[in-house]
């Protein structure tokens, strides 16, 4: 079964189980446009980005990533935004833990 994510201007993968290491939970892969800005829902989450630069601001902080660069998100957030940066645009994986 595919499951889109509904955000617009994002590219997804269908969620997939990631197999015997962590059989529970599901991944996404994105394709964040260099304009796009997004909303993560709020619950545990694990982003690696994977090509460009991702500007994460979760509970008041800020935190940029670099391609190969992870960053896990408590479920008690205050809300999750995620930009690409650099005028690029990011691709990325969400786990969902």
């Amino acid at each position: 079964m595919k499951a889109s994510i509904p955000f617009f201007g994002l590219r997804s993968v269908p969620w997939l189980n990631l197999g015997k290491n962590r059989a529970d939970s599901k991944v996404c892969g994105l394709i964040l446009p260099a304009t796009a800005v997004i909303s993560l829902p709020r619950s545990d989450r694990v982003i690696e980005v994977i090509t460009g630069h991702v500007w994460i601001t979760c509970n008041g902080a800020d935190v940029i990533l670099k391609a190969g660069e992870r960053f896990s998100i408590p479920g008690q957030n205050d809300g999750v935004l995620v930009s690409a940066l650099r005028n690029e645009r990011a691709t990325m994986v969400i786990w969902k833990v």
